[in-house]
C-alpha cells in the first residue's frame, strides 16, 4: 500500500499473502541451494509476476519479501520503485541510478559508467563473478512508467536478468500489463485476491485499532481491498476536523481526474461506446439534452478509462468493464451520495437491455439478463 494516503510499509503491520510469499521466498532458496552448478530453472521460471488492482498491497508484498530474504545467506535483493524516477532522462536514469544499484549488491566496484551500453555489460560481467549469490530483484510500480522507459528497462537491463542463473525477477503489475519485449516476462501473473472478512479484522487491529469493532462494515463497503480498509478504518474513527482523505480519489490515483466517468459508468458490469452514450448523457446532461456525447467523444473517452488500467476488455461480458473490485466501491459511494443518480443509471441500462433484448433475438438471452439484473437493483429498498 505505498500510497500518499496509506501507511508506509512496517512489518509489524503486515498481514495475509503468506502464499504469495512463500511462491517468491521458497523459489529464492530453491535457486541459491541449486548454485552454482547447472542446470538451473528455464528463464520463465525465474520471473515471478503477481497482478492486482490499485490498492490491493502489491507494494508492500515486495518489501515484506525483500525483508524476508535479507538475512539469507548467499541472497542479495534490490527493491526497485519505479514512480521515484518520475519522468526522467530513461538511459540516465538506467545508466546512472538503477543500474549501479544493482551493481553495488553484487559488490562491483565499478558502478559507473560512460554509456548504458557499459553499464549493462558490467551488470552482466557482475553476475557471472558472483555466480554462487543470487540477486532478487523486486520491480514496483511499472504501471507509473512510460511505455519507452520500461522497453529501454528490459532492454538494457531484465532481459539480462532473465538469462543468468543467478537471478530471479519479482514483478508487480495491474490490469492488463506492459507488453514487454523479451519473452520470459511475459507470462501470465498470479492475480492476487481481496482480502477476507478475518483478513481485514486483522489488518484494521494492526492499523487501524479503533476501526476493528467495525470491521465487517468496512468489509462491506471496501470489497476486501487492503488500502481501502484502511481508509475506510480511518474514515468512521476520525473526527469532522480531522479531514480523511477521499477513499475514492485515492483509489483512482491518477485517474481521479476521470472520477465523474467512473462514476457515470459503475452501474454497468460490462461497456461499450453506446452502453457509454446512454449512461453519460443519463449522467451528465439535463432531461431531454442529448448533446456532447457522440461516438467519438465515447471513443475518446474508452481510451482514456483504458489507459489507467483500471477499465480492461473482459471478451465473456463483450464489453469493457471496470475493475471488480473497485466497481462496487464506486457504486456504494455514488448510492450513498445521491441516490436518485444512482436509480436513474440503473434505469436507463434497464431501458437498454429490454431494447437490445426485443432488438436481436439470437442474443435475447444475454440482454435479457442484463436487463433483469438491473431491475433488480432498481427495485431495492431505498438506503
Amino acid at each position: 500500500m505505498a500510497n500518499q494516503h496509506g501507511l508506509p510499509y512496517q512489518p509489524k503491520w503486515f498481514v495475509n499473502r503468506e502464499v504469495e510469499i512463500a511462491l517468491i521466498v521458497d523459489k529464492a532458496k530453491h535457486m541459491r541451494d541449486n548454485l552454482p552448478s547447472l542446470p538451473n530453472p528455464p528463464e520463465r521460471q525465474r520471473v515471478v509476476k503477481f497482478n492486482a488492482e490499485r490498492g490491493m498491497g502489491k507494494s508492500w508484498l515486495l518489501q515484506e519479501s525483500a525483508r524476508r530474504l535479507a538475512n539469507e545467506n548467499r541472497i542479495v535483493t534490490q527493491y526497485i520503485d519505479l514512480e521515484k524516477y518520475g519522468r526522467q532522462d530513461s538511459e540516465q536514469i538506467l545508466r546512472d541510478q538503477l543500474l549501479p544499484d544493482l551493481l553495488t549488491q553484487l559488490g562491483s566496484s565499478s558502478v559507473s559508467h560512460s554509456s548504458l551500453a557499459d553499464a549493462t555489460n558490467q551488470l552482466i560481467l557482475s553476475l557471472d563473478a558472483a555466480q554462487a549469490t543470487l540477486l532478487v530483484v523486486l520491480v514496483d510500480h511499472i504501471d507509473e512508467s512510460e511505455k519507452d522507459f520500461l522497453d529501454m528497462l528490459d532492454s538494457r537491463c531484465l532481459s539480462q536478468l532473465t538469462t543468468r542463473p543467478n537471478a530471479l525477477l519479482v514483478l508487480v503489475e495491474r490490469g492488463k500489463g506492459h507488453n514487454w519485449i523479451t519473452l520470459a516476462l511475459r507470462h501470465p501473473p498470479s492475480r492476487l485476491q481481496r482480502f477476507a472478512a478475518s483478513h481485514t479484522h486483522e489488518q484494521l487491529q494492526h492499523q487501524v485499532p479503533d476501526a476493528a469493532s467495525s470491521a465487517a462494515e468496512i468489509q462491506q463497503r471496501s470489497n476486501g481491498i487492503p488500502l481501502a480498509n484502511l481508509l475506510f478504518g480511518r474514515e468512521i474513527v476520525s473526527s469532522p476536523s480531522d479531514s480523511p482523505p477521499d477513499v475514492i480519489d485515492t483509489l483512482l490515483g491518477r485517474a481521479k481526474s476521470l472520477r465523474r466517468q467512473f462514476e457515470a459508468l459503475c452501474v454497468l458490469r460490462a461497456f461499450d461506446e453506446l452502453r457509454m452514450q446512454a449512461v453519460f448523457i443519463e449522467y451528465f446532461n439535463a432531461p431531454g439534452d442529448d448533446r456532447g456525447w457522440d461516438n467519438l467523444a465515447c471513443v475518446t473517452a474508452r481510451k482514456e478509462l483504458v489507459a489507467t488500467s483500471l477499465v480492461h476488455w473482459d471478451g465473456d461480458k463483450r464489453g469493457y468493464a471496470i475493475d471488480e473490485a473497485l466497481r462496487p466501491i464506486l457504486e456504494n459511494a455514488l448510492r450513498a451520495r445521491d441516490e436518485a443518480v444512482w436509480r436513474r443509471l440503473h434505469e436507463r441500462a434497464y431501458r437498454l437491455y429490454m431494447e437490445w433484448a426485443d432488438s436481436y433475438p439470437k442474443a435475447h438471452e444475454e440482454w435479457a439478463t442484463e436487463a433483469t439484473y438491473h431491475a433488480g437493483q432498481i427495485h431495492q429498498p431505498a438506503a
